[in-house]
């Protein structure tokens, strides 16, 4: 086989790495907006009980609850923090290129309304827990 060959392929594995790098940033700026550059998403666990939801969200290099944002509606959780210093994520594949985040943001829909105005959130050890009491649309009296 000749030289050129090898060479076409080669060109053309480039510009499906160059097409795919354009396709992933493209793909997470239309997502996370803004966010897109140094921000990740953290992992929460949602637990459901008759007059809750409890939600811990587990945010490591996060050390102060002042650097915590949270935001709620009757059925959305948006959560921002600040990470005290840079995280690096290699490419399984090469050593050569690296994802930097200096943040997190996360937004959850919840599949019933809360009461955004009763909620409560605590912050220890890397770990935000918000108790958000779901609305309650009645009162049952009772009949004399």
């Amino acid at each position: 086989m000749s030289y050129e060959f090898f060479e076409a392929i080669r060109r053309l594995k480039k510009e499906v790495d160059e097409f795919m790098d354009y396709l992933e940033r493209r793909f997470t700026e239309e997502i996370m907006g803004d966010h897109a550059v140094e921000c990740i998403e953290p992992l929460a666990e949602i637990r459901e009980y008759p007059d809750k939801y409890v939600v811990i969200i587990d945010l490591p290099c996060v050390r102060r609850r002042e650097d915590i944002n949270v935001k709620l509606t009757e059925d959305t959780i948006i959560i921002e923090a600040q990470m005290y210093r840079k995280v690096e994520i290699y490419d399984l594949m090469s050593n050569v290129k690296r994802t930097e985040f200096s943040s997190y943001r996360k937004s959850i829909r919840l599949p019933q309304p809360i009461d955004p105005k009763k909620a409560t959130a605590t912050f220890k050890k890397g770990m935000l827990i918000l108790m958000l009491p779901k609305k309650s649309y009645g009162h049952e009296i009772r009949v004399e």
